[in-house]
């Protein structure tokens, strides 16, 4: 008797085959439109590929992303929502769209090129650390530019680690393909199949941005954290030493204490903290 279930397994197979076939790669050295020539592979997303090129008219280094055919057209309209939202903003420390684009079955978007490295390789590759203080002045940068953006009615929704990126100091955000609009009842994210939501799915409203960078801060400043063997967690209040205004600063980005109403006054009351601070607690060398 034909067993039904191997014949649905096959099928499963060759759509996974056919799937993984037209999201593989483009190869190092292929050039793409004409224009931009595949330098390395940056990596793949839930949505998109990540690679940085060379624009060969002018020799500069580009960031060049497409969706993912396998995902349909509604990878394609993250990635052109994304594109949107960059035209909106015109500052130092977020990449500028420069192109966008559709060639074959894909969909292309170009960007600034921004050459650092991530809070994520920072923490867990490079083994950096920072102090209080220093991480402060981290959330100050982020506080900006989490200002800048609210005010021209966007909430990123997914500052993590690998969103933020390290250039001679100065913090920049990335990715903004999970990014809505403030308040916005039914973010495109929620309706498509098959790809993660955003840790704060459900939320579009500026405090996802608050709880995202709190937690930043508590990653950075547990970087240097080292607790004695067999220590039971005791939570980040006991286990990091910490001033009375830094930890009400985390407690309000946490929303475990009266939240931060917008950035202006996240801004306000670490001006305040950092005045505060004693001169011992300096950067670390």
């Amino acid at each position: 008797m034909f067993d039904f279930r191997n014949r649905f397994n096959l099928f499963a197979w060759v759509r996974q085959v056919k799937d993984n076939w037209n999201d593989y790669p483009l190869a190092e050295g292929m050039l793409v439109c004409g224009r931009y020539r595949i330098v390395s592979s940056l990596g793949m997303g839930s949505y998109g590929l990540a690679y940085k090129v060379e624009d060969i008219r002018t020799g500069e280094f580009r960031l060049l992303k497409h969706d993912r055919p396998s995902k349909g057209s509604l990878s394609r309209r993250l990635l052109e929502r994304e594109a949107a939202w960059l035209e909106r903003f015109d500052h130092p420390q977020i990449p500028k769209k420069l192109d966008m684009f559709e060639s074959g079955r894909k969909t292309f978007l170009v960007t600034e090129f921004v050459a650092g490295l991530t809070a994520e390789q920072l923490v867990f590759e490079e083994g950096r650390m920072w102090s209080e203080r220093e991480t402060l002045f981290v959330l100050k940068h982020l506080a900006e530019l989490v200002l800048y953006i609210h005010e021209r009615g966007v909430v990123h929704r997914d500052i993590r680690l690998p969103n933020v990126l390290f250039v001679d100091g100065t913090a920049h955000l990335i990715d903004f393909g999970l990014a809505c609009g403030i308040g916005e009842k039914e973010p495109i994210m929620d309706k498509m199949s098959g790809i993660p939501e955003p840790r704060r799915a459900d939320r579009s409203d500026i405090g996802c941005d608050f709880v995202d960078i709190g937690e930043i801060v508590l990653y950075l400043l547990y970087a240097g954290y080292r607790p004695e063997p067999d220590q039971e967690d005791r939570g980040w209040e006991r286990e990091l030493s910490l001033t009375p205004g830094t930890k009400q600063l985390l407690r309000r980005l946490l929303e475990t204490d009266r939240p931060f109403t917008n950035a202006g006054e996240l801004l306000e009351r670490l001006e305040a903290v950092l005045d505060e601070m004693p001169q011992g607690n300096l950067p670390l060398s």
